[in-house]
């Protein structure tokens, strides 16, 4: 039997090696190129979100006062309750704020100390607020 000649083994071995690296170049330009837009969105919903947070106005013994600051919707609101042993999350009857609304919420604080409110700005980066006894927005009434 007779064996190919080592040119025609060379030309093929340099045809397939150049096949090869075509193909891997259009699978990391594609890879790259779907990578890039997914990332890009999600900074420009990070930029567009700068300013948004969940402002609590005041944390009375009653009624939560809370508001968004930005132009952005926050959705999916809710808050924690602490006292430094016990947790309780509270949903909202209000769980979107659009474009620096103010609403309020019925709660009672009784002995809680911390109030942290959490949300989506347009439906995929956090946002929150904070509110504790040491703050001015922990109101006595």
């Amino acid at each position: 039997m007779k064996a190919i000649s080592p040119m025609i083994a060379t030309i093929l071995l340099i045809a397939f090696t150049v096949a090869v690296g075509g193909i891997l170049s259009v699978w990391f330009s594609t890879t790259t190129t779907s990578q890039t837009g997914i990332t890009g969105a999600a900074a420009q919903n990070y930029t567009r979100c700068g300013g948004a947070s969940i402002n609590i106005e005041s944390a009375g013994s009653t009624i939560i006062r809370f508001s968004n600051p930005s132009l952005q919707t926050v959705s999916s609101i809710q808050f924690l309750a602490t006292d430094g042993a016990n947790s309780w999350l509270i949903t909202p009857t209000t769980t979107s704020l659009t474009t620096a609304n103010a609403t309020t919420q019925a709660w009672v604080k009784g002995t809680n100390t911390t109030l942290t409110a959490t949300g989506l700005c347009l439906s995929s980066v956090p946002v929150g607020g904070r509110c504790d006894n040491t703050m001015s927005c922990w109101t006595v009434s």
